[in-house]
């Protein structure tokens, strides 16, 4: 799929994050690996603007600074209270939940 905007905006991750029909060709979510989350997934779409940074997307998507790495590596699911393995607690984390961590981060 294309892109809906030439370059990276937090709108458009947004979008794509909850829109799967948007994805690139091959493209699976998984929240664990840097290639399949949402950085992956913003190289995908924009591929001459990002690298596989969560810092480097976080800059070009005009999020405030520390917020890279609560967002793109620190999410859990919303529904879990109790703790468990780190990379369990990934592989559950869905692009709806990075999508509305954006969304709340864009609210502030």
């Amino acid at each position: 799929m294309t892109a809906i905007t030439a370059t990276p905006t937090l709108d458009a991750m947004i979008h794509h994050l909850r829109h799967p029909e948007t994805w690139p060709a091959g493209f699976e979510w998984d929240y664990s690996y840097s290639t399949r989350c949402a950085v992956g997934l913003a190289h995908g779409l924009w591929p001459e603007d990002t690298t596989l940074s969560y810092h480097d997307l976080a800059r070009k998507l005009g999020l405030k600074e520390g917020v890279s790495n609560e967002i793109f590596a620190g999410l859990r699911p919303p529904w879990w209270r109790r703790p468990f393995r780190f990379h369990d607690r990934q592989a559950l984390v869905t692009a709806a939940d990075v999508a509305s961590a954006l969304e709340r981060e864009r609210a502030t």
